[in-house]
Formats: C-alpha cells, structure tokens, sequence
C-alpha cells in the first residue's frame, strides 16, 4: 500500500473519511467527536492526510508532463451530496496546489451520467514557477 508505511489500511480509509469530512465543511470539533479524539488530533488527521494527498497528487502532475497525460477526476451522477463533495474535494485539490506554487489548467467535460476534470499542470520551472 502505498502512503505513510506506519498505518494500516484501516488508518488510512478513517484518514481519508476524515479529510473528506473536513473538506466537506465539517468543524474539527465535529469530526473529533464523531471520530472519538480532541479535535486537536482531528487537525493532525486533517493536516497528515491532506499532505499525503496532495503529495501524491502533485507528483502524478509532474510525471504527466513527460507523458502528456491529464490527471482525471471522474464523478459519476449529477447532484446530490456526494457529488458535491466530490467537486468540492477537487476544488480543495486545486487550491493546495496553488498554495505550493502550482498552476493548473483544468479541463471539464459533462455527460450523460456525470462529469470529468482533467488537471494538468502548467507551471514554468525554468522561470520559476511563472506561466
């Protein structure tokens, strides 16, 4: 399994419930209940797994470039909340990256039972980090 090699499956699925949660709007105080901690740690959580995936994220981006491949977000139906957590934790994405420098181009295309973004990444390394 890829990630933090000191959590085990379970960890990592309540990692990521809680990340979606507080990308969701969920106060910490909340999830910290609902996941039996302080909120404190709920942070922790939040801060951890948010990390790792936006480190996973981030890498997948900057091997596409050699490829010219698109990282695909594919959210199936329309409406409803998981699909509007769904966009939201695709927006969430695109603003931790931003906040590291990265510019995105973001592709979006509706069908018929959803619909797809595809983000790649545009920065200028050369220049350092300017389109």
């Amino acid at each position: 399994m890829k990630g933090d090699p000191g959590l085990t499956v379970d960890q990592t699925a309540r990692d990521t419930r809680i990340l979606l949660d507080r990308v969701r709007g969920d106060t910490l105080a909340a999830i910290g209940k609902r996941y039996g901690m302080t909120h404190q740690n709920a942070h922790v959580v939040v801060l951890r797994e948010g990390t790792r995936q936006i480190n996973d994220l981030e890498m997948r981006l900057l091997a596409n470039r050699a490829t010219g491949d698109v990282e695909l977000f594919l959210i199936p139906d329309h409406g409803g909340p998981d699909f509007d957590l769904a966009i939201e934790y695709v927006r969430w994405a695109l603003r931790e990256l931003a906040q590291r420098g990265v510019q995105t181009r973001v592709h979006y295309r509706a069908a018929e039972n959803g619909v797809a973004f595809g983000v790649e990444d545009i920065t200028d390394y050369a220049h350092g980090g300017d389109v």
